[in-house]
């Protein structure tokens, strides 16, 4: 198969793709077109950029890509009732082989990890993507209900909900703070995202765990963060940062390294009493508690775990 240099792909076009790093090719679909586009894998469930790409002649075009908009979609499609349980007698050393709940705290190895945080994200969420089964277990041996690991992996219940009448609770009573917060700030297009370790499971932190795969997992008392995303957060900084503590935090926004900023306001208290009292409530309920940030960009690319809140 010949490589053709500078070629402007179109959305829906049957390429292969060669992680250079890792030294093997994939077969996949262009998902956003250019010169360097970005491909989903057939077996991966996010589309990416790669080094290298060229034409599959192997394969028809696709006439009806799929692009991923929002992420709504279940994080792993596996039947978890059918995933076989770990036998009693082999419990202990698979949690030895595949749950590390340590942080890192040698020197060198902290130096590195930070210098390849979005590799390690990215690799530990594509080892959930090839091992369904083994983190199906992983869940199950750190306590959580074959329910709840369903509901998660469906995307449609974070694992810090204990039930779905508590979530259902959540979003109702997050649904009657954005319409008030619209009107109280005057942000257009709001919207929440969901992020940690509860979402999918596993921290991300890349100073956790074993270094590639997704091994330390969460619990119930997990924080629940929420991302507030809508038009006109950033002018709304500028107003009061000198009135109000502002912090920043580094965001990964898109599946090819782009950072954003979010920014948390020092106490909440004093930038919106509605959202502090809401903050509050929930931090009686939920073992974890909540903490909200507010992203820069409007309508960030999120990458894959990170979920958008259904409301």
């Amino acid at each position: 198969m010949e490589t053709v240099k500078n070629i402007d792909y179109s959305v829906g076009e049957r390429v292969r793709v060669r992680d250079t790093r890792k030294n093997w090719w994939k077969y996949g679909v262009v998902t956003k077109a250019g010169v360097h586009p970005k491909v989903k894998p057939d077996d991966f469930e996010y589309g990416y950029q790669w080094n290298e790409v060229e034409y599959d002649d192997s394969k028809p075009t696709s006439t009806h890509p799929t692009v991923i908009e929002k992420n709504l979609q279940p994080l792993v499609s596996i039947i978890v009732k059918d995933v076989p349980t770990i036998p009693v007698k082999e419990q202990k050393e698979f949690k030895t082989k595949y749950i590390n709940n340590t942080k890192v705290h040698d020197e060198k190895e902290m130096g590195q990890r930070r210098d390849n945080v979005k590799d390690i994200m990215f690799a530990r969420w594509d080892w959930v993507q090839k091992n369904p089964e083994i983190y199906v277990n992983e869940l199950r041996l750190s306590g959580f209900s074959d329910e709840a690991i369903q509901a998660c992996l469906n995307g449609d219940r974070p694992l810090c909900f204990i039930s779905q009448e508590i979530y259902d609770e959540f979003l109702t009573s997050l649904r009657s703070v954005k319409s008030q917060l619209e009107k109280e700030t005057g942000w257009k297009n709001m919207s929440f995202v969901q992020t940690g370790s509860s979402v999918v499971g596993y921290s991300g932190n890349p100073l956790k765990g074993f270094e590639n795969t997704a091994s330390k997992i969460t619990s119930t008392t997990s924080d629940v963060d929420i991302v507030v995303l809508a038009g006109g957060i950033e002018k709304t900084v500028q107003d009061v940062k000198d009135k109000i503590r502002v912090k920043e935090y580094p965001a990964m926004s898109a599946e090819n390294g782009e950072t954003d900023l979010r920014y948390g306001f020092k106490p909440l208290t004093d930038f919106s009493s509605l959202l502090a009292e809401f903050n509050q409530t929930w931090t009686e309920k939920l073992e974890g508690g909540i903490q909200f940030t507010f992203q820069r960009e409007a309508d960030p690319k999120l990458p894959p775990w990170e979920r958008n809140i259904p409301i």
